[in-house]
């Protein structure tokens, strides 16, 4: 079993079915799964552990001799069917992202689900407001595609954007600074088909905070970020105002002991 891409299609039978099948419930935000078997004989069988233990015991390039032998029997499957499952949302996700999205906070999704799937699970998930556009950006290989894409999403504004991972990659290859400029003033922005390094293999590890729930991300960022911020306001203007007033004071000491470099603090009420 493996997942409904193009990797799949392409090894078994009745590919036009397949596909139109996927999209269909990606359509609905479901996540799809393909079912497909490959009967052997004894001797093909046979054949194959000899090959796959002979690429076991490599010296040099193991994982792809193995890969090479796997790979060789991941052709001409029998397909047998086609699920869709559906991917049930944490408690109040919905909320929270809306109450995100009326703090003015703009929020990027990272999935490598299909583009599809991922559209229908930003608006299911409130990710995009019912009133905001969705720009989908076509396929794009070349530099002049590129260009034209970031026109267009250019002429188009309140409009969230949705892109593929390759797309992404190409676009940050010939233009980096033009789509950062224009993704940062998207309402949302949700990149599909992510590869591994896009999305990294341990981003709870390299994140700042690693939460459980999403639901907390509310709470942490309006409640207890807006507190935060408040308490260092109010530090950084004491900052000032004790630079201010130890500053003024020791001017006026030094002019009229004629400017002498006398200190009028002495070091322990200083650090006091």
């Amino acid at each position: 079993m493996k997942g409904a891409d193009t990797v799949m299609s392409s090894m078994v039978e009745y590919n036009d079915w397949l596909e139109e099948e996927c999209i269909n419930l990606a359509q609905k935000g479901l996540r799809t799964l393909v079912v497909a078997r490959k009967v052997l004989t004894a001797e093909q069988y046979t054949h194959f552990e000899q090959r796959y233990t002979a690429a076991k015991l490599s010296v040099t390039e193991r994982g792809s001799r193995v890969a090479a032998v796997v790979e060789s029997l991941e052709c001409d499957l029998e397909l047998l069917c086609l699920t869709g499952v559906e991917d049930k949302l944490q408690t109040n996700v919905k909320q929270t992202l809306e109450l995100l999205r009326n703090a003015g906070i703009k929020i990027w999704m990272l999935t490598g689900d299909k583009l599809e799937t991922a559209t229908c699970i930003a608006k299911s998930s409130r990710l995009v407001s019912p009133n905001q556009g969705l720009h989908v950006m076509g396929n794009v290989s070349t530099r002049r595609e590129a260009h034209l894409e970031l026109n267009a999403l250019r002429r188009k504004s309140d409009s969230a954007l949705i892109i593929k991972g390759d797309a992404l990659e190409t676009c940050l290859q010939y233009y980096e600074h033009e789509l950062m400029d224009l993704a940062v003033q998207c309402p949302a922005v949700v990149v599909c088909r992510c590869s591994p390094t896009q999305e990294g293999k341990q981003a709870s590890l390299a994140a700042d905070f690693s939460i459980e729930q999403f639901q907390h991300i509310a709470r942490l960022c309006l409640v207890h970020g807006r507190n935060s911020y408040k308490r260092s306001a109010a530090l950084s203007q004491f900052v000032m105002h004790r630079g201010l007033i130890i500053s003024t004071i020791q001017a006026i000491f030094s002019s009229i002991f004629y400017f002498s470099s006398v200190a009028l603090y002495q070091g322990f009420l200083m650090v006091g």
